[in-house]
């Protein structure tokens, strides 16, 4: 017994480290490609440069909601602990600069934290009082203090300290606002770019892309792990709810003017859109959404239960091909048609079995006139299955 369950450890790091070089792949995602004589950011890219004190961020961060630090987003291993804290505090106190902080501006408006997330979570947490000052180099009289037991030369000193801030303008492309988020951010652990989305378009589809991450028709379908605290698993969601929105437009009622729902440019600009497009929708689309996706998991666990979006019933890897094209169908159709189990079984297998389906899956997920030609197919089918079971 316990060799085999050293055997059955050993497959599951395997199959978690496998879906993991899998997922890192999806980051190499299609770049616009620029000639030597063009310039790959557009006149209409700007930043300004402000100053803040720190009283006037706590406020905007606190109370008028006006900057999001999104707590989520922090990902818990990435937390400073409390002495590196203390030693952000005494920095302040002592009034040495701090390296730029850069904001972006939504759409929506409010502020996106792009770089400087740590610090502003510090700063935020010691004027609510929630850690006291410990391990400190210079400043003794302030040890063992809350921001509330400083003297109020201390307090104000804090308060009054300010910071340097470049905000990146609405109007910046998503390409190019996702590729300066990549160069500027300095994190301990560089962030991906779901990672990055989540920050720059947080509202409705957020939401929406955590509770489905997290929900158990998802958890038992993905039998193999997704990492959760990369966001890998909401990367995989967006992806399949964004073609499956782009070929269903009609159940969105209202598109923003300025957004075009057409499958065009990078895969960046794709799913920042359709991020976009989620954060429009109003309670009663996202909850049919959900249910849609929710319903459609489990009818696929139902189908294959264990070798749900693996290539085969002998793979130990998540296939995202798979994922988002059982999906696709599975969600298109659920309503339309009636058949057994069986039928589902024999009808998604003669799909997967096709050649052009079979090239897809032989080839990079990441080309996005690839994927575009992979749900036209897709979506003709679906039209076979509901004349055939109409």
């Amino acid at each position: 017994m316990q060799e085999y369950n050293q055997y059955n450890e050993s497959i599951n790091e395997d199959s978690e480290k496998e879906i993991n070089q899998e997922m890192e792949k999806l980051d190499e995602e299609e770049v616009i490609k620029f000639s030597s004589s063009s310039n790959p950011y557009p006149a209409k890219v700007e930043f300004s440069k402000e100053q803040f004190s720190l009283f006037e961020i706590n406020r905007a961060i606190n109370e008028f909601k006006e900057i999001n630090l999104n707590p989520e987003f922090q990902r818990n291993k990435g937390l400073w602990d409390r002495k590196k804290q203390s030693r952000l505090i005494e920095s302040i106190l002592m009034g040495i600069p701090l390296p730029l902080f850069y904001f972006a501006e939504n759409k929506g408006g409010g502020l996106s934290v792009v770089d400087g997330l740590q610090r502003l979570h510090t700063i935020t947490e010691y004027f609510k009082n929630e850690f006291k000052l410990q391990d400190l180099t210079y400043i003794d009289g302030v040890k063992g203090k809350l921001f509330k037991d400083l003297q109020r030369d201390n307090q104000a000193r804090i308060e009054r300290y300010q910071i340097q801030v470049y905000v990146m303008s609405a109007d910046t492309p998503e390409t190019v606002k996702l590729d300066i988020f990549e160069r500027i951010n300095s994190g301990g652990t560089p962030l991906n770019k779901q990672e990055m989305r989540h920050a720059l378009y947080k509202g409705k589809s957020t939401k929406l892309l955590k509770e489905l991450a997290e929900c158990d028709e998802f958890k038992k379908a993905v039998t193999l792990k997704l990492d959760s605290k990369r966001m890998r698993d909401r990367y995989v969601i967006l992806r399949a709810l964004a073609f499956y929105l782009a070929y269903n437009v009609q159940l969105i009622k209202k598109i923003p003017a300025n957004i075009d729902p057409e499958i065009n440019g990078s895969f960046d600009n794709f799913l920042g859109k359709y991020m976009r497009i989620m954060n429009s929708m109003d309670e009663n689309e996202c909850s049919k959404l959900e249910y849609t996706f929710k319903t459609s998991m489990q009818l696929l666990y139902n189908i294959y239960k264990d070798n749900t979006f693996k290539r085969n019933s002998t793979s130990n890897t998540f296939n995202m091909i798979m994922f988002e094209s059982l999906f696709f169908i599975t969600a298109s159709l659920q309503n339309q048609i009636k058949i057994d189990l069986d039928t589902w079984h024999k009808e998604l297998d003669n799909i997967i079995n096709k050649s052009w389906f079979q090239s897809t899956l032989d080839n990079s997920s990441n080309s996005i006139k690839r994927m575009k030609e992979h749900f036209i197919k897709l979506s003709d089918n679906i039209e076979e299955l509901r004349t055939k079971y109409a």
